[in-house]
């Protein structure tokens, strides 16, 4: 997908009643519910409490897209799309070699990122990685067919290894690290979307 340059300057939902976890057996294996196996009287009032996504969430692509800052948001884009395998969407530009928007895909995912000296960022809000001893309070999950060929990459460019690449006890190869700015990376095959065994209710 070729990409776009151009030159230029959510609402919690409300808490939900938490199923138990023989209803949480039902949904993950999409069984009927046993008479008497959770606490709600039947299986239509579960359906009717607990899809918030339903009237929340818009029917699309992906619908949470993490949003990063970077100090060189140029070089942070070739580093990601060279190393860890994302496509540049479109980038819009700035002033002063900044980047004002950008957005990347890998695979049906998405995330966003702009240059930390862009006005109206909130700075006194926001903190990077090497203003807090390099710590984060979030990392980013990348579900790839080959945690190996990834991991291979990273080393290849020096990447800080967080966690080491190794066979996961969930399921398939993982591993985590930072990018040149700090902010960590979490990659593995595992995929949560993928359909496992329920639980024993």
């Amino acid at each position: 997908m070729p990409t776009t340059r151009v030159r230029g300057s959510a609402i919690a939902p409300n808490p939900v009643l938490i199923p138990s976890r023989s209803v949480r057996c039902a949904i993950a294996t999409k069984a009927p519910l046993a008479d008497g196996c959770c606490n709600f009287h039947s299986p239509t009032l579960l359906h009717r409490r607990l899809p918030v996504a339903e009237r929340f969430a818009k029917d699309c692509t992906s619908t949470i897209i993490p949003a990063l800052r970077y100090r060189d948001a140029h070089a942070a884009i070739e580093w990601l799309v060279r190393v860890l395998g994302f496509t540049a969407k479109a980038v819009f530009d700035g002033p002063n070699n900044t980047v004002a928007h950008a957005e990347l895909n890998f695979g049906n995912g998405m995330i966003m990122l702009g240059s930390a000296s862009n006005p109206g960022s909130r700075p006194e809000d926001w903190a990077q990685p090497d203003e807090i001893g390099r710590r984060s309070t979030q990392s980013n999950y990348l579900i790839v067919a080959d945690a190996v060929a990834v991991y291979e990459s990273a080393k290849a460019a020096g990447a800080e290894l967080t966690i080491d690449l190794r066979e996961m006890d969930y399921g398939g190869k993982a591993f985590g690290c930072k990018d040149p700015e700090g902010h960590d990376w979490s990659i593995g095959e595992h995929d949560p979307w993928a359909p496992s065994e329920a639980l024993p209710c």
